[in-house]
């Protein structure tokens, strides 16, 4: 089976696609640069925007990932240049999978679609544990965009039968990588900080990519929206129920009941969907890292 992948020199994408080649899958980068070393038979670099190159590198494969997209909030007077990557791209990316007649897409989206993460004004969620169910109004241009996203997989599904599982991952932590690990060293010196934007969820890199797989390879799947998230919060040495109440005074009640059913420090993020849909559990916790385990020992004192 040959898998196509885009934006497969980006940090999650390039994991990826070591992690399917150590199965033996053969796999097909698609990226705006390839490594300098790269087979030709194994690397495409190219832009979303050309669609017969497009079409020329995807030919063959039987699933696509589809990771390509600028990934960060950017200003907003750039919207039309964040648009044309991450919704007329990956509008190419469907459309040249459907005309292919390849069925099964993975969309790679974010938890930004609710509105977590970049907000600039007041934002709490409607409700904890936080699920797919959950309203969306992102008012970042990356929230907004990968939302687009969504709706333009839905549409592929109703009109085109096609399989497209958006996967929403939170903020990625990366064990391999010493910026990821001295960046949330600066979250766990302040909690009260850059985390509350972020309810104090994450994602190891290592269950991300086991999500992405299982995303691939599930029969039966259709339309979906799956949130990924760790299994804990990164929370240093306070409560999550505390820091909720500090932040979310509104939602301290449901933060108490979240923690006496789902247990102590538990993700504010409800992943029973990928247990149920993918056979996905999160395994690994930022406290596994020796790094941060220290990080949270000495804000202890």
């Amino acid at each position: 089976m040959r898998i196509f992948v885009t934006g497969a020199m980006g940090q999650v994408g390039q994991r990826t696609v070591k992690s399917l080649k150590s199965k033996g899958r053969d796999v097909v980068g698609f990226d705006l640069v390839a490594p300098p070393d790269a087979d030709p038979r194994e690397w495409v670099a190219g832009d979303l925007s050309d669609i017969e190159l497009l079409r020329r590198s995807m030919d063959g494969a039987e699933v696509v990932v589809h990771f390509g997209a600028i990934s960060d909030p950017i200003e907003w007077t750039r919207y039309p240049e964040i648009i044309a990557t991450n919704v007329v791209g990956t509008y190419n990316v469907f459309e040249t999978a459907r005309l292919l007649g390849i069925k099964r897409v993975v969309f790679s989206s974010t938890i930004n679609t609710i509105g977590l993460i970049s907000w600039l004004k007041p934002w709490a969620p409607d409700y904890l544990p936080i699920d797919e169910n959950h309203p969306t109004k992102p008012d970042d241009n990356y929230g907004a965009t990968k939302l687009m996203g969504e709706v333009l997989a839905r549409g592929f599904h109703v009109r085109h039968d096609m399989e497209i599982v958006c996967v929403r991952f939170t903020g990625v932590l990366f064990a391999d990588m010493p910026a990821s690990i001295q960046r949330y060293q600066g979250f766990l010196a302040d909690v009260d900080g850059e985390l509350v934007n972020r309810m104090w969820s994450y994602l190891r890199s290592e269950d991300a990519i086991e999500g992405v797989e299982r995303a691939l390879f599930q029969p039966g799947l259709g339309y979906e929206r799956i949130f990924l998230a760790a299994p804990d919060s990164v929370t240093g040495e306070e409560r999550i129920e505390s820091l909720i109440a500090r932040h979310y005074p509104t939602l301290t009640e449901q933060a108490e009941r979240l923690v006496a059913e789902r247990g102590s420090n538990a993700s504010i993020v409800n992943t029973d969907n990928a247990a149920d849909l993918l056979g996905w559990k999160p395994t690994l916790s930022y406290l596994q890292i020796p790094e941060l385990q220290r990080s949270r020992s000495e804000a202890r004192r």
